[in-house]
């Protein structure tokens, strides 16, 4: 059995040969082609292109005044009495005076000088601000 086994399968198949030549024809074919693709490619000379050359500019939008600071916290519950009561009336006598005032008609002789310290700082309110 074993000699009848060897001849089986060495025997020809036609099949097979005809699988093999076609494979083969198409391997050669396929390897020219992609040989002639890029023998082509390469006359056409297609080079790299730069980077564009653009600069950007980057800007930043801020308010331009600050926003304005919160409201002070409403006073004590006990203190409202107190700041109606503190009101002051103008009185109208004052307005009065200011018609009433005339200039004097004589004038010191001696006339007294600007009060030491710094020429130019203003006196104002202790504690205020500036401006």
């Amino acid at each position: 059995m074993a000699f009848e086994h060897y001849l089986h399968t060495t025997k020809r198949n036609p099949m097979r040969a005809k699988l093999l030549g076609v494979s083969a024809v198409l391997a050669m074919t396929s390897t020219v082609a992609m040989i002639g693709f890029m023998w082509v490619a390469g006359k056409m000379g297609i080079a790299k292109v730069d980077p564009p050359t653009i600069d950007f500019i980057i800007v930043q939008m801020t308010a331009e005044e600050p926003p304005p600071p919160p409201p002070p916290p409403p006073p004590p519950a006990g203190s409202e009495m107190e700041e109606e009561e503190e009101e002051e009336e103008i009185p109208e006598e004052e307005e009065d005076l200011e018609e009433e005032l005339t200039q004097p008609d004589d004038k010191p002789k001696d006339i007294p000088d600007q009060k030491k310290g710094s020429p130019g700082k203003t006196k104002g309110i202790p504690g205020g601000v500036p401006g």
